[in-house]
C-alpha cells in the first residue's frame, strides 16, 4: 500500500510540475503542486494582497494552483466575466447546496431564469420603496452619530456602518430589521454568520470546504445562523406586508401556496445573499469613501458645492433621483470603489473548453481563472498614476483611464450583482447625508492607513476598524 501511495504522489508530482497544461504559466513551485498552498499562505493575510504581491513577483499572468490562474492584465476582466464570456462558475458556488441562490446558480440557463425573478425587485418602482424603508435606518444612524459627534470624541465608523446596512437589509430581506443600531450592538444571529464565514477566507478546494461544513466544531455557527434565518424566512411567508420588499418579488412566483423543499432551500439561499452580500459590501464601502474623504478634505469642499444648490427635506436627506448624476460625488464614490473594492480578491470561474486567449496566453479549458479588483485598481496597464486618488478620472479626465472595462467593482455580464442600483442609492445618499451634516477626520497621530491595511477578507472584504472624530457642521 506504501508503493502504491508513493507512486501515485510521484506521478501525480511529476505531472503537476512538468506535464500538466499549465506548466508554461509562472508562479510558485510549490502552487503547481498542491491547492492548499494558497490556503496555507492565506493564513497570514487576504487573498488580495497576497495575489498582489505574488503578481509583482511573477508577472500579470500568475498560477497559484494545479489548476488555478490569477489574471491582472487588464483585458482579462471582460474575457472572464463580460457578457460575451464563455467562462462558467466553479465548483467554489456549489459550497452552500443544499441551499440554492441567485449567487450559486451554475448553470447559465437556470441562473438568468432566476434572475428574471430577481429583476421585480429590483426596478424604478421597488426601488423607490426601498428608499423610504432605508430612509428609516438612516435616520437612526445619524441620531446615534449626532449623540457621539463632538467633543473630541473617536468613533469607530466602520462598526455604525455595519449596524446600519444589516438592519436595512435585514428589513428588506424578511420585513423585520436586526435591531443593532437600537442595541448599540451586532444581533447574536449576526454575530454566528461571521464566526461560520470565517472559513471562506481561506479559499479551501470545494471538496475539502464541504467536509469542513459536515463537521459540527466547524461549523455549528453558521448552522445556528442558518436556523434563524429559516426561522425568520418561514414567519416572513406567513406575512402580508403593506409595502413590497425584496422578497416579496421572490415569492411571487408561488402565488400564495407553500414552497416545495427545493423551493425553500432557494428562498432560504436568496435571503442570505441578500443579508450577506447586500450589508458587508455596503458597509465596507461607506467604510473605505469615509477614510477618503478624512484623507482628502480639498474633495470634500469640492462635493459640498455640488450638493449644496440641492434641495434636502427636513431631515437633512436627499432625495436618490436630484444626487443621481452628480459627476463628483459619483466620481469619488468610483474611486474608493477602484482602489477599495468590496469584492477585492477571488471571484473564479471555469475556462470554456476550447480555452481562453488573454494577449498572447492560452489558458486551457476547465481551469480555474479570476482577475482580482485589488489588483487591478492599482494596475498601471489600466489607470494612469492609478496610486493617486483622482475623481476626476471618472467625467473629465478620461484620458486617465487607459481600460475602463477593467473597472468592475460589481462585477460585469450575466453574473453580475443585481443588488448594483440598490446600492449606488443607499451609498449616494448616505455619502451625501454625511458630508453635508459632519465634517470629518482621523484621531491625532492618525491617517486611517493602518486599520485599512488590517482589512480582512471572506469574499467580501471587511474593515473591522476605522476610527474618525465627526464635528457637526455650523
Amino acid at each position: 500500500m506504501l508503493a502504491y501511495l508513493a507512486g501515485l504522489f510521484s506521478s501525480l508530482l511529476l505531472y503537476r510540475t512538468l506535464f500538466h497544461p499549465l506548466r508554461h504559466i509562472p508562479g510558485p513551485r510549490l502552487a503547481r503542486i498542491s491547492s492548499f498552498w494558497l490556503s496555507f499562505r492565506l493564513r497570514d493575510g487576504p487573498s488580495f494582497r497576497l495575489l498582489h504581491k505574488l503578481h509583482e513577483e511573477y508577472g500579470p499572468v500568475l498560477r497559484v494552483g494545479p489548476s488555478e490562474v490569477s489574471i491582472t492584465h487588464p483585458e482579462a476582466v471582460n474575457l472572464i466575466y463580460g457578457p460575451n464570456s464563455r467562462c462558467s462558475k466553479n465548483a467554489f458556488y456549489d459550497n452552500g447546496h443544499p441551499m440554492m441562490s441567485l449567487h450559486s446558480y451554475r448553470d447559465r440557463t437556470a441562473h438568468d431564469q432566476r434572475r428574471r425573478v430577481w429583476s421585480a425587485g429590483f426596478g424604478d418602482r421597488a426601488l423607490r420603496g426601498y428608499e423610504k424603508r432605508i430612509q428609516i435606518y438612516r435616520q437612526k444612524l445619524f441620531e446615534r452619530l449626532e449623540e457621539q459627534a463632538g467633543s473630541n470624541l473617536t468613533i469607530n465608523i466602520s462598526k455604525w456602518f455595519n449596524f446600519y446596512s444589516y438592519d436595512s437589509m435585514g428589513d428588506l430581506a424578511f420585513a423585520r430589521s436586526f435591531d443593532m443600531l437600537d442595541a448599540s450592538q451586532n444581533h447574536w444571529a449576526i454575530e454566528m454568520m461571521m464566526h461560520g464565514m470565517t472559513g471562506y477566507r481561506y479559499l479551501f478546494p470545494s471538496w475539502f470546504f464541504r467536509l469542513l461544513a459536515t463537521m459540527p466544531s466547524m461549523s455549528k455557527d453558521w448552522h445556528k445562523f442558518i436556523q434563524f434565518a429559516t426561522d425568520t424566512m418561514l414567519h416572513r411567508l406567513s406575512e402580508q406586508v403593506k409595502i413590497p420588499d425584496i422578497f416579496a418579488s421572490l415569492v411571487a412566483p408561488l402565488n400564495g401556496r407553500d414552497p416545495t423543499n427545493d423551493e425553500r432551500n432557494m428562498l432560504m439561499g436568496d435571503a442570505m445573499l441578500i443579508i450577506t452580500a447586500g450589508s458587508d459590501t455596503t458597509a465596507t464601502s461607506l467604510t473605505s469613501i469615509v477614510y477618503e474623504l478624512a484623507r482628502h478634505p480639498e474633495e470634500v469642499e469640492q462635493l459640498r458645492a455640488e450638493l449644496g444648490p440641492i434641495q434636502v427635506d427636513k431631515t437633512g436627506e436627499y432625495h436618490h433621483d436630484d444626487i443621481a448624476k452628480l459627476p463628483h460625488l459619483n466620481g469619488f464614490i468610483n474611486e474608493a470603489f477602484r482602489l477599495h473594492p468590496p469584492i477585492p480578491g477571488v471571484i473564479p470561474r471555469k475556462t470554456p473548453p476550447e480555452g481562453l486567449h488573454v494577449k498572447d496566453i492560452l489558458i486551457p479549458g476547465n481551469m480555474t481563472v479570476y482577475s482580482p479588483q485589488w489588483s487591478m485598481g492599482r494596475s498601471q496597464a489600466a489607470y494612469v498614476d492609478p496610486l493617486s486618488f483622482i475623481p476626476e478620472r471618472w467625467y473629465k479626465d478620461t484620458d486617465l483611464l487607459k481600460v475602463k472595462s477593467a473597472f468592475a467593482p460589481f462585477s460585469i455580464g450575466s453574473y453580475s450583482c443585481i443588488g448594483k442600483p440598490l446600492a449606488m442609492m443607499n451609498i449616494r445618499t448616505t455619502v451625501a447625508r454625511l458630508i453635508m451634516t459632519f465634517d470629518v477626520r482621523f484621531p491625532q497621530g492618525d491617517d486611517g492607513t493602518r486599520w485599512m491595511n488590517a482589512a480582512d477578507e471572506h469574499f467580501s472584504m471587511g474593515i473591522d476598524q476605522m476610527p474618525v472624530i465627526l464635528e457637526r457642521r455650523q
